[in-house]
C-alpha cells in the first residue's frame, strides 16, 4: 500500500496546541503556558496532519475516459508551443485553474 504523501498539510499553530491540550490533559497550567510560549516558538519541528480523502461525484469520475486524450493534446499542445515561441510546459495558468484540479479529483 503506497502512502498518499500529497494528503499531508502543514498544521497551523493553533491546530498543534489544541492537540496538545486535549491529548496531554494531565499537563498542569504552567508547562501549558511554556509549552504554548516556548515550544511552538523556538521548536524545528514542522507538524502535520491528515486530510481525509473526499468523495469523488459520478460527474467527475465520469471525465476519466477523456483523461487520455487530454494527456495527448496537451502533449501537442507543448511541442507546438515549444516550436513556435521557444516555452515549454503549459502555462502556470492552465495547470493551476484546470489540470491540477481535474487530476486531484479523479486521483491521478
Amino acid at each position: 500500500m503506497a502512502i498518499k504523501l500529497s494528503r499531508y498539510k502543514k498544521a497551523s499553530e493553533y491546530e498543534v496546541k489544541d492537540w496538545f491540550h486535549k491529548n496531554l490533559p494531565e499537563l498542569s497550567p504552567y508547562q501549558k503556558s511554556k509549552l504554548d510560549s516556548e515550544f511552538f516558538r523556538d521548536t524545528p519541528y514542522r507538524f502535520f496532519k491528515w486530510e481525509e480523502e473526499s468523495k469523488t461525484s459520478l460527474w467527475w469520475r465520469m471525465t476519466l475516459p477523456l483523461w487520455p486524450i487530454y494527456a495527448f493534446l496537451a502533449i501537442i499542445f507543448v511541442t507546438f508551443r515549444w516550436m513556435f515561441t521557444g516555452k515549454s510546459g503549459l502555462p502556470r495558468k492552465w495547470l493551476d485553474n484546470y489540470h491540477y484540479p481535474w487530476a486531484k479529483k479523479l486521483d491521478i
